[in-house]
């Protein structure tokens, strides 16, 4: 059995880093997971005092976490239209076989996981569901080089081409 990983990217959160969220083909051959840890940022980037605690949460904080499930037609539609944000485009992975349970694990794991701007930012959030959900060949490190805890940066370096939402 094949499966699909699927990675989103917003091009303009986080200063025009990016952010980036997830979305796994289940077993059942027409749904999928998704989602997002989207750490939303609600204040003014002079407030340095807010700016300082957002670079930061510690497990069990506020991540703006989500998930759905839903067919890849609703799914592209959620993420296009935006749940917390819209995102912009998507690369596509296949995944030899998958493991929808351990992704979706994985993503749960995730709601009180805690946030690092360096250390566990979304980048590494989506390649750790990823990761659950098998072979993730396709997928750079979010360690290595260091510039790929940037989303836009990580995104970019994944060998497949973009599709526009």
């Amino acid at each position: 059995m094949r499966g699909l990983a699927y990675v989103f990217i917003n091009f303009e959160q986080a200063a025009r880093c990016g952010h980036v969220g997830w979305g796994v083909s289940l077993g059942d051959g027409q749904n999928f997971h998704f989602g997002s840890t989207d750490h939303l940022y609600k204040h003014s980037y002079l407030n340095l005092p807010a700016l300082l605690r957002y670079m930061q949460v510690s497990p069990g904080g506020d991540l703006d976490w989500w998930a759905h499930v839903g067919t890849e037609s609703e799914m592209l539609a959620t993420m296009r239209t935006g749940h917390h944000i819209r995102y912009h485009a998507y690369k596509v992975v296949e995944v030899n076989q998958p493991n929808p349970e351990r992704a979706i694990a994985a993503a749960e794991l995730l709601r009180h996981a805690g946030w690092h701007v360096m250390q566990n930012n979304c980048v590494h959030h989506v390649h750790s569901v990823l990761s659950g959900y098998g072979n993730t060949a396709g997928l750079p490190n979010p360690n290595t080089p260091v510039t790929n805890v940037i989303p836009r940066r990580w995104f970019g370096a994944i060998e497949r081409p973009p599709i526009m939402l």
